[in-house]
């Protein structure tokens, strides 16, 4: 009986989250309709003025260097190319599409995705239904390394930016 309270409880709480989260995908889409050209300017140049903020310190440095080498992708100047491609590309228009194709509810690509993961102690419950209406699709994975070999673009050995270690 105990067992069938908690899972009840548990449901009421997955319909909780997802009243939410609708919630706030309205009030986001209300917030991008309604945006003036002006606002939305001003938070492109402080996204641009984020990415080209210079390192606060060494350890600060060493963290983004480090980060793109345990990562394989070697791209150095990763901020800056943002900053860039956020500086000259980017437009209400743009970010409205990119909203209304992917993010908002009813859009063609809408993809929706829930991560469980399992302890050593409740490996039988992978199995369980998680919904009736919704196609899901189990992925299990020992390690982090074995699902990042199974990625299309795994290994991607890009070209190695070496000017960002010269000094200015």
């Amino acid at each position: 009986m105990f067992a069938s309270a908690i899972s009840t409880l548990s449901r009421v709480v997955v319909v909780v989250y997802f009243v939410l989260i609708v919630a706030v995908l309205v009030s986001l889409a209300l917030s991008l309709y309604r945006m003036p050209h002006e606002e939305f300017q001003a938070n492109i140049n402080a996204v641009v003025d984020m990415f080209l903020e210079k390192n606060k310190n060494l350890g600060e440095e060493t963290t983004k260097y480090w980060s793109e080498i345990s990562s394989e992708s070697y791209l150095f100047k990763r901020y800056q190319l943002i900053a860039e491609f956020v500086k000259t590309k980017m437009s209400l228009n743009i970010l409205l599409g990119f909203f209304d194709s992917f993010i908002r509810m009813g859009s063609p690509h809408r993809k929706k995705l829930s991560v469980q993961v399992f302890g050593s102690n409740h490996i039988s419950n992978i199995g369980d239904p998680v919904s009736s209406e919704a196609e899901v699709t189990t992925i299990t994975y020992d390690s982090i390394s074995s699902f990042r070999e199974e990625m299309e673009c795994y290994p991607c050995i890009p070209e190695m930016d070496l000017a960002a270690f010269l000094p200015n």
